[in-house]
């Protein structure tokens, strides 16, 4: 058996597996820098600990207010400066030296109401004072009075012996309120010098009418409206009136002659009206004047009629509540018209207590 020689490419594979293993043990003995970097053992590694920040809290120091010279601190005490004492304040001082808050701020150019004892202020000149309107003297006997509180202006009127309207006229008032602390004028009353002789004054009572008041004096409901100036019959209590002296117009004494049989004698009695006594007794106007000569309708208290033949036979009666004209006509068997021309009444309305002439058949 001969022995096996190796070939040649065999030889060359070989040598080349051995020159590779050397250089791979070369370069496992000494490693590139690079490669020396990146396997550098993490134990010889010590880290540098990084400075720790301390959080500091930043201060903001408020303004601290220190008493101070104000802009007006060049000022010395003197005349039209003033030196502010304690528990003084600008409301104050302005009273004191009549003049404004706000002139005190402008002329010291103070931004507020702000002021310390120590300063030094300059005061400016006071306001001059606003002239007063001269008053408008009263008319002689008026007077004024402070409204108190539970007045009422119809109890001032009755206190005070004036008309309500009177009142509400000098004062220009448009209702009958009042309030405590106004000032009223109080006009003067109606002086009784200045009263026709034979007038006279009556202050309405509670309860009072104007047809009852006109006959209580004897004066006609007409006369007594136009001496007062009303324009209806309503009245207040509180009220003044002024009363009118009667008309009295005497006729010429005659002999008294004998009545005849069917005549009724009348006397004449305050408030009367000589239609009135026609409607009353049931006859006409002409026929009463015929009767007695007369030449008008003017008639005087006192005085004696004679009414022929009368038809009525007059009789008073006193208002009950709940009355009506139109119950009483039925009730006495006359008209509502008849009893109100005996009564001289212009409406329908009566009021309780009134005293009524009835002229029943």
């Amino acid at each position: 058996m001969q022995p096996i020689t190796p070939r040649p490419a065999r030889r060359w594979l070989f040598a080349a597996l051995i020159v590779l293993a050397a250089l791979c043990a070369i370069g496992v003995a000494r490693p590139s820098p690079a490669l020396a970097l990146q396997t550098t053992p993490l134990s010889t590694f010590t880290p540098t600990p990084s400075p720790t920040r301390t959080a500091t809290a930043t201060r903001f120091s408020l303004p601290t207010f220190t008493p101070g010279p104000s802009p007006t601190a060049t000022l010395t005490p003197g005349p039209g400066n003033y030196v502010v004492q304690y528990g003084d304040t600008l409301s104050a001082l302005a009273r004191r030296f009549n003049v404004t808050v706000l002139a005190i701020k402008n002329a010291n150019l103070l931004p507020s109401d702000t002021i310390y004892a120590g300063q030094v202020l300059r005061i400016p000149s006071p306001t001059p004072p606003t002239p007063t309107k001269t008053k408008t003297p009263l008319p002689t006997g008026s007077f004024t009075y402070t409204v108190q509180a539970g007045d009422q202006l119809l109890a001032l009127a009755r206190r005070f012996g004036v008309t309500a309207s009177a009142i509400k006229s000098t004062n220009r008032l448009t209702s009958d309120t009042i309030y405590p602390g106004q000032v009223l004028v109080i006009p003067a009353p109606i002086p009784a010098a200045t009263l026709i002789p034979g007038s006279q004054l009556y202050v309405v009572q509670p309860g009072d009418q104007l047809l009852r008041i006109a006959r209580k004096f004897g004066v006609a409901l007409s006369a007594l409206k136009a001496a007062n100036g009303l324009t209806s019959d309503t009245i207040q209590p509180g009220q003044v009136l002024l009363i009118p002296a009667p008309t009295l117009t005497p006729t010429p004494s005659r002999t008294p002659t004998a009545l005849p049989a069917n005549a009724v004698l009348y006397v004449v009695k305050a408030g009367d009206r000589l239609a009135r006594i026609a409607a009353r007794y049931g006859v006409t106007m002409d026929a009463l004047k015929s009767a007695n000569r007369l030449a008008s309708e003017e008639i005087y208290i006192g005085q004696r009629l004679v009414i022929l033949t009368p038809t009525r036979h007059p009789m008073e009666y006193i208002v009950q509540p709940g009355d009506t004209l139109t119950k009483l006509a039925q009730r006495f068997g006359v008209t509502v018209e008849e009893i109100k021309a005996a009564n001289g009444m212009a409406g329908d309305t009566i009021l309780l207590g009134l005293i009524l002439i009835i002229p029943v058949p």
